[in-house]
């Protein structure tokens, strides 16, 4: 998951109970008996809510808040998450339905879908940069049979790597973007708690959560994994699970983008008809000279530091590690700011951006991306 925004949980409660008057009486079933819900009542407003959560202890005041706020955050953020769960699971949506009472009832009712929209949230919206491999499958299938092959293979990894073998795929059929989540552990870790007043420590394996999204059009594989060390394993039992082994293989298959434009200043740094400007925000550099020194700069305006402020070293003169960029666009009459990072040759963020595809083809045109 991603870090939470602000919870208006005033706001939240209201936009549930005007598609769905009894979704909140539903949730507060799982932690209050039917003869202690408030009665008479056709809807729990918020301050009816409020009232009901200072009675709770605090670790079920706080189990309340977490899911609320997991809740909220989808429908702020990437509303779209909860209709295309809702599709691919053919959930049939309510007229006039909210997107925050669609996700409190697929929370309550399909708990698989609402998986579903937590990792599709996951990749838009996560602070994670992703990793993206040629691999073009113009026949790509993937049924249960390979589901239940990759799962086998990736126990079996994870369990020889000693991050256990607790291993559980899923997988999204989508025409244009099929996505496979993976919920597995990692390494024993030690945590200290208060258990009353006394101070305990127990060992837990971390659950986390890696996401693989395939781009049909395009034969390119996107890997959201917590370890990096993980990500050619990924590729290698991905490329066997859909029986084309070889692709895992290929010399080409991380070649995804350069900064080689933007080093030797044939980047175009003018925009176009819905690019109204493009400004460099931070550079990792590696400098020349035998000590190979490493520096991050950070600007309001990196071209202009560089070579104004501080002369020597200029963007031609280094080896770029990666790049941040903004770019501002003008679509309907509005300005709109988008950053991204991109580390070549193979990770950015940028999937996770609105306008994405204006972006790409024009990363495409300068010689940026590497690729459709």
């Amino acid at each position: 998951m991603t870090d939470h925004r602000d919870l208006n949980l005033e706001r939240f409660i209201t936009a549930v109970n005007f598609s769905n008057p009894k979704l909140v009486e539903r949730y507060l079933a799982k932690f209050l008996d039917q003869e202690k819900m408030p009665r008479h009542l056709s809807a729990i407003h918020y301050d009816c809510l409020k009232a009901i959560l200072s009675e709770f202890d605090e670790e079920a005041h706080q189990l309340v808040m977490e899911d609320f706020r997991s809740l909220n955050d989808i429908c702020e953020q990437t509303a779209r998450a909860v209709y295309w769960a809702s599709e691919k699971f053919s959930i049939k949506t309510e007229p006039d339905e909210t997107p925050e009472a669609l996700a409190l009832r697929l929370f309550l009712d399909y708990p698989q879908a609402f998986q579903s929209a937590i990792a599709f949230y996951s990749v838009k919206k996560s602070s994670k940069t992703v990793s993206w491999h040629r691999m073009p499958c113009p026949e790509f299938h993937f049924d249960e049979a390979k589901r239940v092959a990759f799962e086998i293979s990736l126990r079996e990894y994870f369990d020889s790597a000693s991050k256990g073998k607790n291993c559980q795929v899923y997988y999204y059929a989508d025409e244009f973007q099929p996505m496979i989540v993976v919920h597995r552990g990692s390494y024993y870790k030690t945590i200290s708690y208060w258990l009353k007043d006394k101070l305990e420590s127990n060992p837990i394996r971390p659950a986390y959560q890696d996401i693989l999204l395939y781009d049909r059009k395009n034969g390119r594989l996107c890997i959201q994994t917590h370890t990096a060390g993980d990500m050619d394993k990924f590729i290698d039992l991905f490329a066997e699970a859909i029986g084309n082994p070889e692709l895992a293989k290929s010399p080409d298959r991380d070649n995804l983008y350069t900064l080689e434009p933007i080093e030797k200043k044939t980047f175009n740094w003018d925009g176009n008809e819905f690019i109204s400007a493009i400004i460099p925000l931070e550079a990792k550099l590696k400098l020349a000279g035998p000590s190979e020194a490493v520096m991050t700069i950070r600007s309001k305006n990196l071209m202009q530091t560089l070579d104004n402020e501080l002369g020597k070293p200029a963007l031609s003169a280094v080896k770029l590690i990666h790049i941040k960029l903004r770019f501002i666009l003008d679509i309907d009459g509005k300005k709109e700011k988008v950053t991204f990072l991109i580390r070549p040759p193979f990770t950015t963020d940028l999937i996770k951006k609105k306008h994405e595809k204006i972006i790409s083809e024009y990363l495409l045109e300068n010689g940026i991306q590497c690729c459709a």
